[in-house]
């Protein structure tokens, strides 16, 4: 069997329930209260953090090449290379 911790509310249609329910009789939400632990909290503020940075970086990458690289009279964007093809 296993642990659980119990709430008198379901979660999803805040129906009152008995602690020896399982389950909420209205919607099926199971009457579980599952706790993180704080490595895992941590580990996920750390993920949504680097996302929303390199999400960020990337954005700022767009705007940059977008504003900085020169058009021709074609509307074609002119890139530089020193290195020669042939």
């Amino acid at each position: 069997m296993k642990n659980r911790i119990k709430s008198n509310t379901c979660l999803n249609c805040w129906r009152s329930l008995r602690k020896e329910q399982n389950y909420c009789p209205d919607c099926g939400q199971e009457n579980d209260q599952k706790i993180k632990s704080t490595p895992a909290l941590l580990k996920d503020f750390l993920e949504m953090y680097l996302l929303l940075i390199l999400v960020f970086i990337e954005v700022f990458l767009c705007f940059y090449y977008c504003l900085f690289t020169p058009i021709n009279h074609l509307g074609m964007r002119i890139i530089k290379t020193d290195s020669k093809l042939f």
